[in-house]
This record gives C-alpha cells, sequence and structure tokens, in this order.
C-alpha cells in the first residue's frame, strides 16, 4: 500500500513541465518563425524591385511620350524631370533630385557618348541592394541595353556585341556583390 508521502512525491513529478522540453519547444518555434521571415523578407524584396521596376518604366513611357515630336532628347535633365512631375512626389527630394526605393539616387542623362545623334538615354540606378538586384536587372524593361556595374547584359543596339534576350546568368553574378549600379538605355519613339 501506497503512504501519502509518495501519492503526493508522484504528483509533483506530474506537474508542469521539465525545462529541457520547454527549451526545445521555444527553440522549434524560433526555426519556425525564423524560416517564415525569410521567406516574407525574400517576397518583400522582389515586390520592391518589381515596383522600382514599374516606376523607372513609366518615367521611360513618358519620356518617350514627351520627347516623341522632337528629334532627340536634348534639353532634358533632372531638374525639368521634376518639374513636369515626372516621378512620384515621395522620390523627389529637391528640385533636380530624384531617390529610389532604396533611396539612392535615380539620374536620366542623354547619352551622346553612346549614340550621338542624341535619341539615346541612360537611366542610372545606384546602389541597388543585392536582394533586389537581380529581381530590378531583369525587370521587363522597353530597353534596349542594360548594365550592372558597367557589365551589359542586355544589348539590342547597333552599339556593341548583340546581347538579347538578357543574359540571366550575367545579371546574378554581378548582382552577387551588392550594392550594385544598374543602367538602363532607352531610345526615342517615332510617330
Amino acid at each position: 500500500m501506497k503512504t501519502k508521502t509518495s501519492i503526493s512525491a508522484g504528483k509533483k513529478q506530474q506537474r508542469g513541465y521539465m525545462l529541457t522540453e520547454l527549451l526545445l519547444t521555444v527553440a522549434i518555434i524560433a526555426v519556425v518563425l525564423s524560416g517564415i521571415a525569410g521567406v516574407i523578407a525574400t517576397q518583400s524584396a522582389t515586390q520592391i524591385s518589381q515596383r522600382e521596376g514599374g516606376i523607372i518604366q513609366m518615367a521611360i513611357n513618358d519620356l518617350r511620350l514627351i520627347f516623341r515630336r522632337q528629334p532627340s532628347f536634348i534639353g532634358f535633365n533632372m531638374a525639368t524631370s521634376t518639374q513636369v512631375r515626372l516621378w512620384p512626389t515621395n522620390r523627389v527630394t529637391a528640385p533636380g533630385v530624384v531617390s529610389s526605393a532604396w533611396g539612392s539616387n535615380i539620374n536620366f542623362v542623354v547619352d551622346g557618348a553612346l549614340d550621338p545623334s542624341n535619341q539615346t538615354m541612360r537611366a542610372d540606378i545606384e546602389d541597388v541592394p543585392q536582394k533586389g538586384c537581380s529581381d530590378f536587372a531583369s525587370y521587363a524593361f522597353s530597353a534596349s541595353r542594360i548594365a550592372i556595374d558597367g557589365q551589359v547584359v542586355l544589348n539590342t543596339t547597333g552599339f556593341g556585341p548583340q546581347l538579347n534576350p538578357i543574359d540571366i546568368v550575367a545579371v546574378a553574378a554581378q548582382c552577387d556583390s551588392a550594392p550594385s549600379d544598374v543602367s538602363i538605355w532607352f531610345t526615342k519613339d517615332y510617330f
């Protein structure tokens, strides 16, 4: 027959969880939550890159429309781009200064060195972070040329070797060292 002491000792062992069980449970929860956070962060970087690509493409489309009846892009500068409201207002940090979603500069320049007729413009987006670089650089821009840190990954112009479609392997390699500068060339539309 059990004594009162042995019954109460058995009840003490059944109450609550052991410290190791609690620590194991907390560790499992931490691993699951960090995995979820990693997936969310990756999706967010992709979404930011796609949204940024859309903003740049809209600016390209608007510039083509503004200059469609002009013989070239001569006369364009970033101050003009902010005056004609080419950019979302939250991106204009000062007259002629436009920032990207990553806080770095966006600059559009007429590229007379590549195209002496001044019918080609280059969009320079500085310091694109590694997590968003590949998605941003491979966005479906209506571009004639794209380069990452000076390495051409798309070229449909008559200037230099042809690379079409975009070289995804080169994009991944160039975006591996972050941050990267992405340049996008586009030409005028004629009607």
